[in-house]
């Protein structure tokens, strides 16, 4: 598998458990959320598609693109499903690097004696500032084979230890706070709507509108108190 189809995998949330933390990462990133909130369980995964009108790609953009929830259930919780896309959003893209020839260990793998990044030829490694002075020892005689097999059979045992991979003791999920948080998003959603509705809006709607996200505020405000 390449690179690529690894960083599309873990960006694409036909694997994720969707709860209301999905919701809110993609609803915040400006992505178009077909379902409301309280459809977003923590079962079901999602697709993300692209959107008709969008010139971002969905690749380097969350904003416009559509998010609906998938008929299949998810695998991954949502928890470390974010974790790793957060991670992703903040990594530095670097450009293409050339394939490496020889060895899979090429630029892995230093001199010992002068810490030069070591060449592999089709038989052995050399020192890279040897073979450029001439004025060094150098790593001495490494056979390519050799020294692949050993690092291989070192990874091995290192990954020996990970038999397990499931993380434990995960934190129960409180049913009450998710009733509330769902009632949040309902709220949110709510004032959106009514805030859209404003535009060439007359005195009289103004007003009724003002109340209404008056009253929706407030609700809020005790909620979120509840959770505190």
């Amino acid at each position: 598998m390449t690179r690529s189809q690894i960083s599309y995998m873990l960006k694409n949330p036909v694997y994720v458990q969707a709860d209301l933390n999905i919701y809110d990462f993609f609803k915040g990133h400006g992505a178009d959320v077909v379902n409301e909130a309280a459809d977003f369980t923590g079962t079901n995964a999602c697709y993300f598609c692209t959107g008709r009108d969008t010139a971002e790609s969905k690749k380097a953009s969350l904003k416009d693109h559509t998010l609906v929830i998938a008929p299949h259930e998810g695998l991954v919780s949502s928890d470390i499903w974010l974790a790793c896309r957060k991670k992703m959003m903040d990594n530095m893209k670097f450009p293409g690097q050339h394939k490496a020839k020889g060895t899979w260990l090429a630029g892995k793998v230093k001199c010992g004696r002068c810490g030069a990044g070591l060449m592999g030829s089709s038989n052995y490694f050399r020192c890279r500032k040897r073979a450029d002075t001439k004025k060094y020892q150098g790593c001495g005689t490494l056979r390519v084979h050799e020294f692949e097999e050993s690092i291989y059979n070192e990874m091995v045992k290192k990954l020996q230890g990970f038999q397990v991979l499931t993380k434990g003791n995960s934190a129960k999920v409180s049913p009450k706070i998710t009733a509330l948080n769902v009632e949040l998003a309902q709220v949110d959603t709510e004032i959106e709507k009514l805030l859209g509705s404003l535009t060439g809006a007359n005195a009289t709607l103004l007003s009724y509108a003002n109340s209404k996200i008056e009253e929706l505020d407030v609700t809020t405000t005790l909620k979120t108190g509840g959770l505190l």
